[in-house]
């Protein structure tokens, strides 16, 4: 993962969170449609760096982005309508920085970012947002190994989301829990998340999801090959590796070496070096 300047601020400074952003709206400048279209329309930019050269790339554009232009905006006035759509738009903005922290082993900060994005949604009333902000919170909880936190994140995600999800959604969520409980070795379970997974998959249709659920076929491989692995299941984790490689989006590179490390990984596991290496020097 890419390092990131140490004096970097903290997520907190100068970006309201939660509920305070609906109220710290002292008229300084009004908000409009183009704003919220700006603020979407660099969110994507930053999001593709991010997607193409990891989180270390992104991040110090994107908080500095959030403190300098957000904050004016939430700061501003406009109709309600607006304001609701803004914070939406920076609930989303925020959990993809938080992801970008997280991916450049800045866990304090992604916590930060992903706790203030938790709220602005609450505030937005955006369920399907929040339970993607839950289920991102889960995956960093297992990275920092606390297991029972990740799985209590991962189910609350999809309890939070269980009425209105799309198929997708579902499909999402619940592969993010398997890799929860293959992460504190409960195979049943995680099995069981990830038979959940692939029927939504089998359910998925031409419909309106929300625009930043970029979930497929290739992240249920991934996700899947992420579990095996931690199952101690080499075969299976090569096996479902390869699958999600197979059909990475092209500018994905980030998740591409991802899905190729957990392969390389499962090689070598299995004693096959020569496989491991060439897996390893892609």
């Amino acid at each position: 993962m890419a390092a990131v300047p140490g004096d970097l601020p903290a997520a907190s400074d100068g970006l309201p969170a939660g509920e305070d952003a609906a109220r710290r709206r002292d008229g300084s400048r009004p908000v409009s449609p183009g704003d919220i279209a700006r603020l979407a329309s660099m969110r994507q930019h930053l999001k593709a760096i991010d997607n193409a050269h990891g989180g270390g790339a992104a991040l110090p554009m994107a908080h500095w982005y959030l403190r300098r232009e957000v904050l004016p905006l939430l700061n501003g006035s406009s109709g309600d309508r607006t304001i609701h759509t803004l914070i939406d738009v920076v609930a989303q903005f925020q959990h993809d920085v938080g992801w970008m922290a997280y991916d450049a082993c800045r866990q304090p900060l992604a916590t930060q970012y992903f706790h203030g994005a938790l709220r602005l949604a609450h505030t937005a009333g955006d369920q399907l947002l929040g339970a993607r902000i839950l289920a991102a919170m889960s995956h960093q909880a297992i990275y920092l190994g606390h297991l029972h936190e990740a799985i209590d994140f991962a189910q609350a995600a999809r309890n939070l989301a269980r009425q209105i999800a799309t198929p997708r959604t579902v499909a999402m969520l619940a592969a993010m829990e398997a890799c929860a409980h293959a992460a504190a070795g409960d195979a049943r379970q995680s099995r069981q998340a990830l038979s959940d997974a692939a029927g939504a998959l089998t359910l998925v249709a031409d419909r309106s999801e929300p625009e930043w659920l970029d979930f497929d076929e290739g992240g249920y491989w991934g996700h899947a090959a992420r579990a095996y692995r931690d199952l101690g299941q080499p075969r299976e984790a090569e096996e479902c590796a390869v699958k999600s490689i197979g059909i990475c989006l092209p500018a994905h590179s980030r998740t591409r070496a991802q899905r190729t490390t957990i392969q390389a990984t499962a090689h070598l596991s299995m004693g096959e070096v020569d496989a491991a290496t060439a897996a390893a020097e892609r």
